[in-house]
């Protein structure tokens, strides 16, 4: 099941590329999501090592780094945003773009 959870996310996220200002709730629900189960992994990783079962902790510190671009990426989204210091100019309604 998680297996396929992160792989939807992930493609989603491939999608994403393309206009990463428009996809911003969605980076950060993939980095919160990655940072949440490194979290749950480490827990884990630590009570098999406490019952001396010998554990690698390298998937916690892949998913977690994956997280941390994300949370990045997000940071330089926010940096890219023009000022919302006055009212945002009307213009013409736009069709979707096909």
């Amino acid at each position: 099941m998680f297996t396929t959870v992160n792989t939807v996310l992930g493609i989603f996220l491939l999608l994403a590329v393309r206009r990463p200002t428009q996809h911003r709730l969605l980076i950060a629900f993939g980095a919160w999501s990655s940072l949440a189960h490194a979290a749950t992994m480490g827990i884990m990783t630590a009570e098999a090592r406490a019952h001396g079962i010998p554990r690698s902790p390298l998937d916690v510190v892949v998913i977690g780094s994956a997280g941390v671009v994300l949370l990045a990426v997000l940071a330089g989204l926010r940096e890219k945003q023009p000022s919302s210091s006055g009212p945002a100019p009307i213009s013409a309604p736009r069709l979707a773009e096909g």
